[in-house]
């Protein structure tokens, strides 16, 4: 996202429907009352080093410098704007939301990838792909599944 006012971004990458990590930023955006902008970028080298130094997407021009990972950015979103209370009311309740942002980064959006990728036309459909990307989120989901019951 590039700071356009205090409460005006853009949000800089690749905009493949749907990409997971720009949507995580748009809704934060959203909730924390951030007016976003969306700025698409190629595929391209140089568009990607304009931001990120390995060439990932999305990234965030902030008026202290780039921010990359969607992570990072999230978090800079919710500490943005405290009346949100996108990190909760408390040290606790942060530390809670971001285990929460880390599990599904790193255990639900991988699987996801492959169904997103298998239904864009990007990967091929294989019954073997499929069940183990179903077998991979199943573990996940019937955590989260108890989390949420306990």
């Amino acid at each position: 996202m590039a700071q356009t006012s205090d409460n005006a971004y853009t949000v800089v990458g690749v905009q493949i429907a749907p990409n997971l990590r720009m949507n995580k930023i748009y809704i934060a955006a959203a909730l924390a009352g951030a007016k976003v902008t969306k700025e698409h970028i190629g595929l391209d080298v140089q568009s990607f080093e304009r931001g990120h130094p390995i060439g990932r997407s999305p990234s965030m021009k902030t008026e202290k410098g780039w921010l990359h990972e969607s992570g990072a950015i999230l978090r800079y979103i919710a500490r943005r704007f405290p009346a949100a209370q996108l990190y909760g009311s408390d040290d606790f309740e942060a530390s809670t939301i971001d285990m929460w942002v880390d599990f599904a980064t790193t255990e639900m959006d991988p699987p996801a990838l492959h169904f997103l990728f298998v239904g864009l036309g990007a990967a091929p459909r294989t019954d073997a792909g499929i069940a183990d990307a179903t077998s991979t989120i199943s573990g996940p989901l019937a955590g989260v599944e108890r989390a949420l019951v306990a």
